[in-house]
């Protein structure tokens, strides 16, 4: 679980950082638009911005459904100083 959790954080920074700079870069390119001075070359990068915000996206899904579905097995854990009421002793007693 804390395998998971610590990769989700990873890609998940990894994902914020890309969709940063794919917004710099959109930046860029409209400044040179408005300019209108010739941004070929930063057109060219936006595809691969977009794969690997694309395969991250996956990935971190994936991970968050991994994490979910272990959570939804767990169920609570309540710390042995919660008092059990009366109806739980005779439900799971």
């Amino acid at each position: 679980m804390i395998e998971l959790d610590t990769e989700w954080r990873h890609k998940r920074g990894e994902l914020d950082q890309k969709l940063g700079e794919l917004n710099a870069l959109n930046k860029q390119i409209g400044a040179k638009k408005k300019a209108k001075e010739p941004c070929d070359e930063l057109l060219a990068q936006q595809p691969a911005y977009k794969a690997e915000i694309a395969a991250l996206t996956a990935r971190v899904a994936e991970l968050e459904e991994e994490v979910n579905g272990i959570l939804r097995e767990m169920g609570n854990i309540v710390h042995e100083s919660v008092p059990v009421s009366m109806n739980e002793v005779t439900l799971h007693g």
